[in-house]
């Protein structure tokens, strides 16, 4: 691997410090045990515009961002970030398949209430969502934009963010990240 040879040669833009981009790659860093220059941008966009006019060498983005420019043949993906490939994607191999097995997580999309919101009112917002990801069209949707839907429930979404947490905070003191 060239960024062996060569500790923080090589760039890679994400949508900026502490993002889920950001954090991915540092865990890919860690992983192969390589250093690279991290060049954060301003959101998913601009550091999608930075790899392809070529002004970083590498590029960490969520999937739904870069679809349109992988399905242009724009850019080329080097990995999937998961447990498994991309429904969207199936030739994409995962991280975890070329050798770096901690290198995992996912982007996803969730819906937030307040503290304190009544039981019964999670209860009722889950069962809507629940429903609106099993109608056919939003699945499409979503899988359109490289997006899995999965029907969890509170709990263990609640779950998932603490672990998230947890992981990306070791991760962050470990490379010593700035945010």
């Amino acid at each position: 691997m060239l960024a062996k040879k060569e500790p923080g040669k090589y760039t890679y833009s994400t949508a900026g410090n502490g993002t889920t981009t950001h954090m991915m790659a540092a865990m890919f860093e860690q992983a192969a045990g390589v250093r690279l220059e991290h060049i954060p941008y301003l959101g998913g966009a601009a550091s999608l515009q930075a790899i392809l006019s070529q002004q970083t060498d590498l590029n960490a983005a969520v999937s739904s961002t870069a679809v349109p420019m992988i399905q242009a043949g724009r850019l080329r993906p080097l990995g999937i970030i998961g447990d498994q490939r991309s429904i969207q994607f199936p030739d994409i191999p995962t991280f975890a398949e070329q050798g770096y097995p901690k290198v995992r997580g996912d982007s996803w999309i969730g819906m937030l209430a307040p503290s304190g919101t009544p039981p019964n009112v999670i209860a009722q917002i889950n069962d809507a969502i629940q429903e609106i990801i099993l109608v056919p069209a939003n699945r499409e949707k979503l899988l359109a934009q490289a997006g899995e839907p999965a029907a969890i429930g509170p709990t263990q979404f609640n779950a998932i963010i603490k672990e998230e947490i947890e992981d990306f905070t070791a991760l962050a003191r470990a490379m010593n990240l700035k945010m």
